[in-house]
């Protein structure tokens, strides 16, 4: 008769890290990723109309924060195949809302000079959202050659 050997459960694994465990892969509750994606480009563009300035200092300095804040929060969630294409977007849409209404100029003009405007802003969105990929794809990267441990204990 053939020996049957058992094999006792492996000893559950310790967590290197003080970090709070999380279960399955996602992180739930907490603001949604599109409050965050949007709600700073919306106040920075809330602060530009203010001044009367058009599109400037509050739509950049809002687009770069909703996008990190927004790639961080999708990064722990998921969703990231809606969240690294959207900052251009919302930039356009907020250089757009704090450019109206239009001047006398025809709006092929106007849409010319809302592209230019917005241009920059959107590079450094999406600079933005590579940097938060980059760091995690690292910190994955360094996690499965320590096997899971934690570097800094």
């Amino acid at each position: 008769m053939a020996e049957h050997r058992a094999t006792a459960p492996a000893p559950p694994r310790i967590r290197a890290s003080r970090a709070p465990a999380r279960t399955g892969t996602r992180i739930r509750g907490g603001v949604p990723t599109a409050v965050a994606l949007l709600l700073p480009p919306a106040l920075g563009a809330c602060a530009d109309v203010a001044r009367g300035t058009g599109p400037g200092w509050g739509v950049a300095v809002g687009a770069v924060a909703g996008a990190l804040w927004a790639t961080l929060l999708a990064t722990a969630r998921g969703g990231l195949g809606w969240v690294v294409p959207a900052p251009p977007l919302v930039v356009a849409a907020a250089t757009v809302a704090t450019s109206l209404p239009p001047g006398d100029s025809p709006l092929a003009t106007e849409a010319v000079r809302w592209a230019l405007d917005g241009f920059p802003v959107m590079a450094a969105a999406e600079g933005a959202v590579l940097a938060v990929l980059a760091v995690h794809g690292v910190r994955v990267l360094r996690g499965r050659r320590t096997g899971g441990k934690d570097l800094r204990d």
